[in-house]
């Protein structure tokens, strides 16, 4: 119970690296990850990767956060966080079995994890993308950076798509 109640943090938490394009009102640590799980499924399916695993690194990755904040880049080269710490911490004996791919996924080495990397990066230039569409010049680098560090060819083109989109996602739709 404390620790579905400790993951309202997520869902209260807004993550901190938007600030630096001047989005206050970003997204929350919860609805980042929420996202990235379904890209991460979808992506595993593409490359060959396990599509549950991957998605529940990607539902897991900010966990730990509950207790170390959201740090960004920029903040966290100026101190030191224990994420991992954190995160086996407030799932233990709630989902242990999550511990070994916790830190398989922080490791960067298998195909599954690097499939999880590309999905938060993916859903971050998603979201970047949404704040360059709603007028906001600063965010076109951020889908350009984030992009550079995608391990997929997959990945690199629907990164592509989404920094070439300009049109709103129901765009297209019949009316009812």
């Amino acid at each position: 119970m404390r620790f579905f109640f400790e993951l309202e943090l997520l869902k209260e938490m807004q993550r901190t690296g938007w600030y630096f394009i001047g989005e206050r009102d970003g997204d929350s640590v919860a609805s980042h990850s929420f996202r990235a799980a379904f890209i991460a499924h979808w992506l595993a399916r593409k490359v060959g990767a396990d599509p549950d695993r991957c998605m529940k690194m990607a539902l897991i990755h900010d966990v730990g956060e509950t207790r170390v904040w959201d740090i960004n880049k920029v903040s966290a080269s100026y101190t030191e966080k224990d994420e991992e710490r954190a995160a086996k911490e407030a799932m233990k004996g709630v989902f242990d079995e999550f511990e070994p791919i916790y830190k398989e996924m922080k490791a960067r080495k298998s195909k599954d994890a690097l499939v999880a990397r590309d999905a938060d990066l993916l859903e971050c230039i998603i979201q970047a993308k949404t704040f360059e569409m709603r007028g906001n010049p600063l965010a076109r680098e951020w889908i350009i950076n984030a992009s550079k560090g995608l391990h997929f060819g997959e990945s690199k083109e629907l990164a592509s798509k989404v920094g070439k989109n300009d049109k709103v996602w129901w765009a297209g739709l019949k009316k009812l």
